[in-house]
């Protein structure tokens, strides 16, 4: 009789063992991703598609073989109390005494772009998307300081300069023009006799570099709406969404 009810039990605790693994092995499944709000919603795994147009030196669209262009959250870290970053991509728990969490932001697949970092306290103008540092093929950098990208909340008006990675020794200077700017995005649906879906309540920056000048449209709950870039008053390039995913949820197909 205890033999069987030994046997029992060890059955049962190796049953529960292997649910519980089942469990962990699924992507977190009970522990969710961890998401942060921010002037595009911070998540590993949400990713952007646009559409892609450049132009040459008289504003006339150039033929291109392939015009998406995929912006994609390609990784999550963590600081160290040395402040040193901590993989966390591939955890299965997540631990909401972590803090802020730092992201890759990635552009084409190409394992290379920024971290950024949300800051949601300190003085209002200060808080925003902050780029922390650069990574390329599996290095990862912080800069001694990090630097704000585009404020959030942003108030109409507001104006900063900014330092932006590259090795260009201009600067940036940012500045609100809108908080409830109507932008459009692409319907790439097709269920509409309508090329574009329009989308209010949108945040427009301008960013103003030399003779550069470009102007970037966000929708929070959405992310990067579209991007315009000048040249001496002149188009340049330009990317518009098409189609998008965010963490726990589907593709969503504008139409």
């Amino acid at each position: 009789m205890k033999y069987c009810l030994l046997l029992l039990l060890t059955v049962g605790l190796l049953g529960v063992f292997n649910l519980r693994c089942g469990i962990m092995e699924g992507a977190g499944a009970d522990h969710p991703l961890p998401v942060t709000p921010s002037i595009m919603p911070l998540s590993y795994g949400n990713w952007w598609r646009f559409h892609y147009t450049l132009f040459d030196s008289t504003g006339k669209s150039v033929d291109l073989p392939d015009r998406d262009l995929v912006l994609k959250i390609a990784g999550v870290f963590t600081l160290s109390e040395s402040d040193s970053l901590v993989d966390v991509t591939d955890r299965y728990e997540w631990i909401d005494d972590y803090g802020a969490y730092v992201y890759k932001y990635e552009w084409e697949g190409l394992d290379s772009g920024y971290l950024v970092q949300h800051e949601g306290g300190g003085p209002f103008a200060e808080r925003g998307l902050y780029i922390m540092g650069e990574f390329s093929h599996g290095k990862s950098t912080l800069f001694d300081t990090p630097r704000l990208w585009y404020q959030y909340p942003a108030y109409s008006e507001s104006q900063w300069t900014v330092d932006l990675p590259g090795g260009d020794t201009v600067l940036s200077t940012f500045k609100c023009l809108s908080l409830n700017h109507t932008d459009y995005a692409l319907n790439s649906g097709g269920k509409s006799a309508s090329p574009a879906l329009f989308m209010d309540s949108c945040i427009l920056f301008r960013e103003v570099a030399d003779q550069d000048t470009y102007y970037h449209s966000f929708k929070p709950e959405v992310g990067k709406i579209s991007l315009q870039h000048y040249r001496n008053g002149i188009i340049r390039e330009a990317y518009i969404l098409t189609d998008y995913h965010l963490n726990a949820g589907k593709v969503l197909k504008l139409e």
